[in-house]
């Protein structure tokens, strides 16, 4: 097994990998001395939250559980926390699925 695969107890592993790493960066240039320890836990948990949505295994249950919620005709992302929530993952995991239908020399800088 690889170390990195131990480390994260086999369970999205690249993805914990990618949320530790991310939180790592944002304490290393002090990103994190602007929030309060409340602000700081709640950024912690989104970024978590973002990155965990990169995670294919889960992507056909979430966007099942998705449609249905849309369709309920009480979707409200501007005013239900967890509607928002729903929603950012959403995007996130399509940036991330888009990502690789790409042309490879489009991120490159003129």
């Amino acid at each position: 097994k690889h170390p990195v695969a131990l480390l994260y107890n086999d369970e999205r592993v690249l993805e914990s990998f990618h949320s530790s790493f991310t939180m790592a960066l944002l304490y290393k240039y002090n990103v994190t001395k602007v929030f309060n320890r409340e602000q700081l836990f709640a950024v912690r948990w989104l970024v978590i939250q973002l990155i965990l949505a990169t995670d294919t295994k889960p992507m056909f249950e979430e966007l099942a559980a998705f449609r249905l919620r849309l369709s309920d005709g009480r979707f409200a992302p501007l005013r239900e926390f967890q509607d928002c929530i729903t929603f950012v993952r959403m995007l996130m995991r399509g940036a991330d699925i888009n990502h690789g239908a790409k042309p490879w020399d489009l991120p490159e800088t003129r």
